[in-house]
């Protein structure tokens, strides 16, 4: 049960990590710089 369960997720999760990838893919560079300057601000 827990397999099924587990593995319905995993399919899901891998789903939405590619779609995630392919958003920052269309706008990464973008995106990089924000991140860039959060951890910058963060320090």
């Amino acid at each position: 049960m827990f397999t099924v369960v587990f593995a319905n997720f995993h399919r899901k999760y891998s789903l939405f990590i590619s779609f995630v990838k392919q958003k920052i893919k269309k706008s990464g560079e973008f995106n990089e710089k924000k991140l860039v300057n959060k951890r910058f601000y963060a320090q």
